[in-house]
């Protein structure tokens, strides 16, 4: 356990999470042991920290909330998670939750260059969050980031790119990553160039409809 984060569901972490971020050089790896890490406000943004691996722990009994879990108690529209302009950061079977239906903002917010970055066996959002974060994870201004094996749930969004110009979130690839329990869509605004979608499940809306994606896709160009 890293030193001064406590994982008993109980305890506010974010001002040893921040003195942890301070401390952390580059290529360090933060282990996080099995259990919930609540975090009553958001902890300061990852930007300028490069090659850093989160490393959490896999889930008991095929429940993502058994595993490692960075639980945001707090209300609101901002961020949860601030990636900010950095790259090379890697996160293992980590589990971004939230417990608040007054929270309206962003679990994990990738905008405004982060990059490089990779998201493996990770988990955003549980079967009991509220459903009501306006996005999971966004990509504006996100290039070259991988996710794989992921499970986004319980939101009204579980993804968010750009597509206009000169926003370049491009070249964002997901393999095998599960999309449930969506209000309102799962994919809003892929559009920048080369996103990748492999292998992918998407079950129907909450209420029972069919919406991958929205209307706002870009359309191919330059295609061979």
């Amino acid at each position: 356990l890293e030193k001064g984060l406590f994982n008993d569901g109980l305890t506010d972490n974010t001002a040893a999470f921040n003195a942890m971020l301070t401390a952390a050089a580059t290529g360090t790896t933060l282990y996080f042991p099995r259990g919930v890490y609540v975090f009553a406000s958001a902890p300061a943004s990852l930007a300028a920290k490069t090659m850093i691996t989160f490393r959490g722990e896999g889930q008991l009994n095929g429940n993502y909330a058994s595993g490692t879990v960075l639980q945001f108690t707090g209300t609101g529209a901002g961020n949860f998670i601030t990636l900010g302009a950095t790259t090379g950061l890697r996160f293992e079977r980590i589990v971004f939750d939230y417990t608040s239906a007054s929270f309206t903002g962003i679990l994990v917010n990738g905008d405004l260059g982060f990059s490089y970055s990779s998201f493996d066996k990770c988990a955003f959002g549980t079967s009991t969050s509220p459903r009501t974060a306006a996005f999971l994870v966004t990509l504006d201004g996100g290039n070259d980031n991988t996710f794989a094996h992921c499970q986004f749930i319980s939101a009204l969004y579980a993804v968010r790119g750009i597509n206009t110009t000169a926003h370049q979130s491009n070249a964002n690839q997901f393999f095998a990553c599960t999309f449930s329990a969506l209000v309102t869509g799962a994919i809003r605004n892929p559009g920048g160039e080369g996103w990748l979608f492999s292998g992918c499940t998407f079950e129907v809306l909450v209420g029972g409809t069919a919406n991958a994606f929205d209307t706002n896709v870009a359309s191919p160009t330059n295609s061979l």
